[in-house]
């Protein structure tokens, strides 16, 4: 796409489409999912056949998509600071104006924020004049390094994760205001599995509690992960369930130690 696909074009982008999530801003369920399936468009380097090459993006630009006004990236830009900008996640968790405490449903356009999260995510490819751009591989672990916009939201705290409401995904019915389940799992896999610190290095695996708070949601991902994921990605999600179990084990161990030495001292007094 030309010098018309630099990080330059591509911020403004982001920005057009964090300036229209909000259901707030005025806009309509018609204007959001043209929005989210144009912003896919430009991302895949705007449907040109064979010879694609997709565009640039700034590194500050991907958690800014994600988390819109709650990024760092949102805070110091004097453009953004003064607004209030849904980021995709918050597009993805967005309630019902129909919503109440005993219906929890989704905007229908969080279904299809949840579609476009999931293809950022997990499909994205780079691509030079039509050629995939090869993800380099961890000679630690094996594993293919992330892209862009996976590393960013394998980055986001449980909090800012939080936003996206992935549980009312899980457990929705199979309506416009269901979610999006299936996309929604596959975005969660590749939580539980590559999550990492925020530091963008270590790895740190979440619990899928702290991703889906209600039991009737772990439940449905663990049918959803049976029924339709590989051996190998439930093998992957096993071990980082036995890698945060065993972390919280020790954490309790340290805390309990603690008590006892602190206990010990006031005796001694």
């Amino acid at each position: 796409m030309g010098d018309n696909a630099g990080p330059d074009r591509s911020s403004v982008e982001v920005k057009a489409l964090l300036r229209k999530l909000d259901p707030k801003s005025g806009s309509s369920h018609k204007d959001r999912v043209r929005l989210l399936n144009r912003f896919r468009n430009y991302a895949e380097g705007g449907g040109r056949g064979g010879d694609v090459t997709t565009p640039e993006f700034y590194d500050d630009d991907l958690p800014l998509l994600l988390l819109g006004s709650q990024s760092p990236t949102a805070l110091y830009d004097d453009e953004l600071s003064s607004m209030h900008l849904y980021g995709l996640l918050q597009a993805c968790g967005c309630a019902s104006s129909h919503d109440s405490k005993d219906n929890h449903q989704l905007k229908r356009s969080a279904r299809n924020a949840m579609n476009l999260l999931k293809f950022l995510v997990c499909d994205f490819v780079d691509k030079v004049k039509g050629r995939p751009v090869p993800l380099e591989t961890d000679p630690r672990t094996g594993q293919k390094e992330l892209n862009g916009f996976a590393h960013a939201l394998c980055c986001c705290t449980a909090t800012q994760l939080a936003l996206m409401k992935a549980h009312l995904h899980v457990t929705g019915e199979n309506d416009a205001r269901g979610g999006a389940r299936d996309d929604c799992c596959q975005v969660l896999v590749l939580l539980i599995t590559r999550h990492l610190a925020e530091n963008g290095e270590t790895p740190q695996p979440l619990g899928i509690d702290k991703l889906l708070p209600t039991a009737a949601a772990r439940k449905s991902f663990d049918t959803w992960l049976m029924q339709n994921a590989s051996k190998a990605t439930q093998k992957a999600v096993k071990r980082a369930k036995a890698e945060t179990d065993g972390k919280k084990k020790k954490e309790k161990k340290k805390e309990k130690k603690s008590k006892a030495k602190q206990l010990s001292k006031e005796e001694r007094r």
